[in-house]
C-alpha cells in the first residue's frame, strides 16, 4: 500500500508526476524521522536518565520532593 499510494503521490496532490512536489512532502516525514532518531542517539549518550524516562507517562519526570536519606541513620 506504502508503494502504491508514494507512486501516485502525483495524482492525489493534482500535479505532474514529473513534478518535485510529488516527492516533497514525503520526504519531509523520513527527515523529521532521521531527525528524531538522530536526537535519540544524542539525549542517549549525553543524558541516559531522560533517555531511559521517555515513555514512562508525566511521573517519571517529576522531581522528587521527599527529604533525602542519609546513610547511616
Amino acid at each position: 500500500m506504502l508503494l502504491v499510494t508514494l507512486d501516485e503521490f502525483a495524482t492525489l496532490l493534482g500535479v505532474d508526476p514529473t513534478s518535485s512536489l510529488r516527492w516533497q512532502l514525503p520526504a519531509s516525514y523520513a527527515v523529521a524521522a532521521v531527525a528524531g532518531m538522530a536526537w535519540a542517539l544524542i539525549l542517549k549518550n549525553t543524558r541516559p536518565q531522560a533517555y531511559a524516562a521517555i515513555g514512562r507517562g508525566a511521573n517519571s519526570a517529576t522531581l522528587d520532593l521527599r527529604p533525602p536519606t542519609r546513610a547511616g541513620r
